[in-house]
């Protein structure tokens, strides 16, 4: 049997040529095949020496990542799908109004109606909080009793109280109020932390 010896840049190549699922983390003493690792889709590259805390980065970014494919595997085989664009009708005041739930930034509880903060504007209307949040998809949030809250749109967290923090958004001029509690839940469950 003859040994045929080969660069990682070659083996990944090899690799990705049969087989394109597969997770190739590269480990080098310089940057210098950072451009072709970048071109394999290497999902890391790291310098040595090594580091435990990075290597557990990097692993527990996989572990992540793996398990949301699951449950978006075994969803979309259980549950209907919603169509690419869903809108949201709300009827009120003798009117119709259309809303994409995509532009949806936030929505809060005033004076014991519903109100849609999106980004052309605002609606109200009389409901309850637990049947919006029926018709949401994952990227909206409960950050505190009275918001529900669509991650695309976060722009800052800050603190604005002993336990509670506000939240300003891109493409609004509109706050809400996140506890320090659902600020830990937002971290662990939609940040990545370099």
């Amino acid at each position: 049997m003859e040994i045929v010896e080969t660069t990682g840049i070659e083996a990944a190549r090899n690799i990705r040529s049969f087989n394109t699922e597969v997770i190739i983390i590269f480990v080098a003493a310089s940057e210098k095949y950072l451009k072709e690792a970048f071109e394999l889709y290497a999902y890391d590259y790291m310098l040595k020496p090594l580091q435990h805390a990075r290597i557990r980065q990097s692993i527990n970014r996989i572990l992540h990542i793996k398990k949301q494919e699951d449950v978006t595997s075994s969803i979309s085989t259980t549950v209907k799908r919603p169509k690419p664009n869903p809108k949201l009708l709300i009827e009120s005041n003798g009117k119709s109004n259309l809303v994409n739930i995509r532009e949806i930034i936030f929505i809060t509880r005033y004076e014991r109606k519903i109100v849609i903060c999106y980004r052309h504007g605002k609606v109200s209307f009389w409901n309850s909080f637990e049947e919006i949040k029926k018709i949401l998809t994952d990227n909206f949030f409960c950050s505190h009793k009275g918001y529900i809250i669509n991650v695309d749109y976060i722009k800052e967290i800050i603190p604005y109280g002993k336990k509670t923090y506000e939240v300003t958004f891109y493409g609004s001029n509109e706050t809400a109020l996140m506890t320090a509690e659902k600020v830990k839940l937002f971290r662990e469950k939609y940040c990545l932390k370099l």
